[in-house]
């Protein structure tokens, strides 16, 4: 099984990347999508009147800084992106499934201390 990262950022078109993920399944092989949506959360939050906010570290790393708002309007971005994703896969005839690492407690975190 292999895994691809779809990125999240301004730029990238998980469209044109459909195609090729199409061709390795109807080669046989087994893969797994994994993908971000910064770009979109940036876009959906500054359309609802709240930008994100990011944060550096001291050693000079910049994070967005999540709050109960920003995790929500991230939610609905990842939740579109995933949609929109399984949508063309399937339009290409690929058996795709769309899951959030939400579901089935498929992905658990703790939040960093501050």
């Amino acid at each position: 099984m292999f895994v691809i990262k779809i990125g999240g950022a301004a730029g990238v078109a998980p469209e044109g990347i459909t195609a090729d993920i199409a061709a390795h399944v109807r080669a046989g092989e087994k893969l797994l999508i994994v993908h971000g949506g910064s770009a979109l959360a940036t876009e959906l939050g500054e359309q609802l009147g709240y930008p994100p906010r990011f944060v550096t570290s001291v050693s000079g790393h910049s994070s967005r800084y999540t709050d109960r708002r920003t995790l929500e309007i991230f939610l609905m971005a990842t939740a579109l992106l995933n949609r929109k994703l399984v949508a063309q896969l399937q339009a290409l005839g690929v058996n795709a499934a769309g899951l959030s690492g939400l579901d089935g407690q498929l992905l658990l975190a703790e939040r960093k201390a501050t």
